[in-house]
């Protein structure tokens, strides 16, 4: 949860905190992790350190700064003016000047008042505004700056992403009051008046309250502790009592007590203490312990030390590849080891097909479309504008860190950023392996592992560590040692050859132009047929690299004696098609080529461990399982459910599985051993809809021959029908509509018979309509949390490092920086 309305809406940041060098601090410190909110007033906004506007404003602004001047990307651009709710007025400033030739009007918005229109210069200039207190928010408050058209003008020198860019106009600064700021550091917490800390406390040992700290230059003032419990479906602070109001004697503040009944965080809550200073200085908190009530005589039954939970979620591992679920090669000889101590889940599914939902329903365990919004004023939103983490969530690493965990992620796919709210609950989100190419062998898992031993080596507290390596996704670079293990072995064809789509995504049929240049480095456009056993081969290749790193990870796990007190769990965002369904190295499909993931959970000691269950479940099952193998508490209406006494032993009855997205608009649910995909193909791309596999054969020769074997971009075909509208509706009529496929899961787990497929002799509509009132029922799930969540301001944004980076790992088309489809990848 990152924003609570109480009275404020907070704004909250996420501090690194720990460090090579750091003294262990006394037993239920605050200070081992971040806040979970700061209230502050930054009061200027300017382009710093080559950022742009920083987070708030990264996916707008080009990122390099000229003369202190930022250029927007387009006509719109969103900055964040965080404040604090003190219910006055403020004059805003903003420096700004005219692209060369370009619009001479800028028109700005602050939340939902238009403060009017200026006019912009060639230099730059300010323009004031005097606003009133109701156009501002305690929190933050989202600024749109706007012009009327862009221009096209040379980029730096320096730039190497092209040699001219579209912009807007340049912003060099906005100031709208006094900054007062709020610190926080494993040292303590220092506050400027009118500042203040929330931090999440969990627990049932968690009843005591001790707090020491100093004014600064022995100024008066007063700090508010106030208490309550937060309620975790709907982001309410419950306030239990009045205010305590600590004063300063000779210059020091000091206060111990017992946390109020329900601010305890027993079995239906967290508990909260937030902290504000009012005053003419700055104080410093540098004690602050949530401790037992009696600290001689923990609570009975209480676990003495919690679990540490170590969590590997490698992107695009598919499952059938792993050996230890019976694949013929020995891809995972390490892995094997692992699961032969840890309970393994043979059918475990990913909600969404792709990283960025899946990862989010990971996060909060709520289905995909909980988290899909629509982008204020943008006609045709990019997948990063529909996919995001409320402020208001509430997601497991912020109830570890609630409860005192130390919380850090290391993060390789670009969707897993702070742009999109994924960094809410973590003291570390180290999202640096992000920025190196998968054609560089030294990124990936041997970027991450050697920065998460160092990190899991310096604490002194129980710790969460999220490793999320990409290694397998394509392209498949993969080093020279493990190159050629498998050829010639006859697992797959060797003389099978595939097109390779120049400029094409998510379409069947083909090799994707961003894969197949893995093989090709430098030789040119790959637009020929190629043999698809190499790329298959250098799959598997990548999934051996990433055994070997995890065996590291689980052996130096295991000489440092953490196994002992430690959950580590092995998982996936989804997998990977390899020709299934004439789907190449990609996964857009909702086939269980793709779907079906590992979920290998070692439990302290190893215990349960050899254990292999059947039952489906899905990766929304990960939130309650790991809080609840923590000791804490379980959000009600989670949409995953938890695993932990199936892993004892406990029978574990089957439950709807339902996953959401990809190519269009498509569902999936699996229920009673039976599963239905719906889709409706006309919601995706035209590359995608010429190549479906639902188009009759000869239906384009006779409709469109002109198309045959072109290999066009998006953008060129809608080019093309907007000129042909009656060929358009020829060529898409065949599609028009909703399909719907049912396969007997159980027994045909590849999904070769559709049994309501066109002319089967006796299609089973009963299990068409049995399997279509489930999902239903599973999307209007989704549907009621997303109505439920607040919706967070800050505009989700991605930095021009990770558009290149999208770009290579074919998410976005060549020069275009947008998803060529609407749910992206």
């Amino acid at each position: 949860m990152r924003a609570l309305h109480t009275t404020l809406l907070l704004l909250l940041v996420a501090v690194p905190l720990g460090g090579c060098g750091d003294d262990p601090l006394p037993a239920g410190s605050l200070f081992v992790r971040a806040p979970d909110a700061l209230f502050e007033e930054h009061g200027r906004l300017a382009p710093i350190d080559g950022r742009g506007f920083g987070d708030g404003g990264e996916g707008a602004w080009y990122a390099d700064v000229e003369d202190g001047l930022a250029w927007s990307r387009g006509r719109r651009a969103q900055l964040i003016l965080n404040t604090l709710d003190d219910g006055r007025g403020r004059v805003l400033r903003v420096r700004a000047k005219r692209a060369p030739g370009g619009a001479k009007q800028l028109n700005l918005r602050l939340g939902d008042h238009d403060l009017g229109t200026v006019d912009l210069s060639e230099g730059s200039a300010w323009h004031e505004f005097d606003t009133p207190p109701e156009v501002w928010n305690g929190g933050e408050n989202l600024l749109e700056l706007s012009v009327a058209s862009t221009v096209v003008v040379p980029a730096p020198r320096d730039y190497d992403i092209a040699d001219e860019r579209r912009v807007g106009f340049a912003l060099g600064a906005v100031e709208w009051a006094e900054p007062r700021l709020a610190h926080a550091s494993r040292e303590g917490l220092e506050l400027e008046p009118g500042t203040g800390a929330l931090y999440h406390i969990g627990g049932p040992n968690a009843g005591r309250l001790v707090l020491s700290g100093r004014v600064k230059d022995g100024v008066d003032g007063a700090l508010a502790l106030t208490f309550g419990a937060l309620d975790t479906t709907d982001s309410r602070v419950l306030i239990d009592a009045e205010p305590v109001v600590l004063l300063p004697e000779n210059g020091v503040i000091a206060w111990e007590g017992s946390l109020p009944e329900r601010s305890r965080a027993f079995a239906d809550a967290t508990g909260s203490l937030r902290l504000e200073w009012s005053g003419d200085g700055a104080v410093v908190i540098d004690d602050l312990r949530a401790l037992p009530l009696d600290a001689a005589r923990p609570q009975q039954g209480a676990r003495p030390t919690r679990p540490n939970v170590v969590f590997v979620s490698v992107d695009t591992l598919a499952a059938k590849h792993l050996s230890c679920y019976g694949y013929p090669r020995e891809t995972t000889p390490h892995i094997d080891r692992f699961a032969a101590e840890s309970v393994l889940f043979e059918a475990a599914m990913a909600n969404a097909p792709w990283t960025a939902p899946s990862y989010l329903s990971q996060f909060t365990g709520l289905y995909p479309n909980a988290h899909e919004i629509r982008a204020k004023g943008v006609a045709e939103p990019q997948a990063w504008e529909t996919n995001h983490l409320a402020a208001s969530r509430w997601t497991w690493a912020e109830a570890l860190r609630s409860a005192g965990y130390a919380t850090a992620a290391w993060l390789d796919n670009p969707w897993v950023s702070a742009g999109m709210g994924m960094d809410q609950g973590f003291d570390v989100f180290d999202t640096s392996a992000a920025e190196i190419y998968l054609s560089d062998t030294d990124g990936g898992f041997a970027h991450i592992l050697p920065l998460a031993l160092e990190w899991m080596a310096q604490r002194d507290s129980p710790f969460f560590a999220l490793l999320q390596p990409m290694d397998p996704h394509g392209p498949y670079f993969t080093r020279w040692r493990y190159r050629g293990r498998w050829d010639g072995d006859g697992l797959y064809d060797p003389q099978r050859r595939v097109p390779v789509g120049f400029d094409q995504q998510h379409v069947f049929g083909v090799i994707p132009e961003y894969v197949a240049w893995a093989e090709r480095k430098g030789i040119g456009p790959p637009t020929e047929t190629l043999l698809s056993e190499p790329y298959a081969n250098a799959y598997d290749e990548k999934i051996a690299e990433v055994d070997d790193y995890f065996g590291r990870l689980y052996a130096w796990l295991d000489r440092r004696g953490l196994l002992e007190n430690s959950i580590v769990i092995l998982s996936s965002d989804h997998g990977e098609a390899v020709g299934e369904h004439d789907y190449w190295f990609d996964h857009g499909t909702l086939y269980d080529e793709v779907l079906r993931v590992p979920l290998i959970v070692r439990l302290p000691g190893g215990e349960h461990g050899g254990r292999r269950i059947t039952t489906p479940v899905q990766l929304v099952d990960l939130m309650p399982t790991v809080l609840e193998l923590a000791g804490l508490p379980v959000p009600p209406d989670l949409h995953g459910r938890s695993l932990a006494a199936a892993m004892g032993g406990a029978e574990l009855d089957a439950a709807p599985i339902y996953a959401r997205g990809g190519i269009g608009d498509q569902e999936a649910v699996l229920d009673g051993g039976d599963k239905l995909i719906w889709s409706v193909p006309t919601s995706s791309s035209y590359q995608t809809i010429l190549r479906h596999p639902r188009m009759p054969e000869g239906h384009l020769e006779r409709t469109a021959p002109e198309l045959v074997g072109t290999w066009w971009s998006t953008a060129k075909y809608a080019a093309w029908f907007s000129e042909r509208p009656e060929v358009k509706r020829a060529v898409f009529e065949p599609l028009v509509g909703e399909f719907r496929e049912v396969y007997r899961w159980r027994d045909d787990p590849l999904e070769a018979h559709d049994l309501v497929a066109p002319g089967a002799e006796a299609p089973d509509v009963a299990a068409r309509e049995r399997l279509e009132a489930v999902r239903l029922a599973e999307r209007a799930k989704g549907e009621a949390a997303q109505a439920s969540a607040s919706r967070a301001v800050r505009p989700p944004s991605i930095s021009d490092t990770v558009r290149a980076r999208l770009e290579a790992l074919g998410y976005l088309e060549p020069g275009e920086g947008a998803p060529t489809d609407s749910d992206g990848r």
